[in-house]
């Protein structure tokens, strides 16, 4: 028995676990469409809360009609208003809604917001957070530049730059030129 709600205890703890980490789990673009999803479903509820309504007082204008407490110019003066409002809500929920590219609208709506998000990131200087590499001029391999020894051949690098400054000194600034992004000279 005593398994049986060691085993039921540790289903009911996972499952909450999931629940409780699932909201971070959900990207940016999720809950973007999300938030879309809501404004069109408030918009759905106040919608079908007005048609009920409408449908309702539709309802009630034909009963009093029916019992005697209204007279029959003010039944169809009423009953043509409140048809009027409730065709009305019925078409603001078939634009909404109701199969004639609602789908499509959110997702246009949500590629743009996407869109914008990803422009202000493009346009936000990106920071490397990864040190900067240089290559061994001995072996070749690829270490941080604040490097004091290559950590593959053991070179002194301090030894490398100050063999680096006699080459510069023995060539021409008109005879070398650097190579972009390789951190060595080539002679031309």
């Amino acid at each position: 028995m005593t398994l049986l709600l060691i085993i039921a205890s540790a289903i009911f703890t996972l499952v909450a676990a999931y629940h409780l980490v699932l909201p971070f789990l959900t990207t940016h673009e999720q809950s973007l469409r999300f938030e879309v999803l809501d404004e069109d479903l408030r918009k759905v509820e106040e919608l079908a809360a007005r048609k009920s309504s409408l449908l309702q007082t539709l309802r009630d204008v034909e009963f009093d009609y029916e019992t005697g407490k209204i007279t029959e110019n003010d039944y169809r003066d009423l009953k043509a208003r409140y048809e009027r409002q409730a065709i009305e809500v019925m078409r603001e929920l078939d634009n909404l809604h109701g199969g004639r590219g609602w789908e499509e609208a959110i997702d246009a709506e949500l590629d743009q917001r996407v869109a914008k998000i990803r422009a202000e990131r493009e346009k936000a200087p990106a920071e490397s957070t990864s040190p900067k590499l240089i290559d061994c001029p001995e072996c070749g391999h690829e270490m941080e530049a604040n490097a004091r020894f290559c950590s593959q051949c053991g070179t002194t690098l301090a030894d490398v730059s100050t063999s680096k400054a006699n080459i510069d000194d023995q060539t021409s600034p008109m005879e070398s030129r650097a190579l972009p992004n390789s951190g060595s000279e080539v002679a031309t």
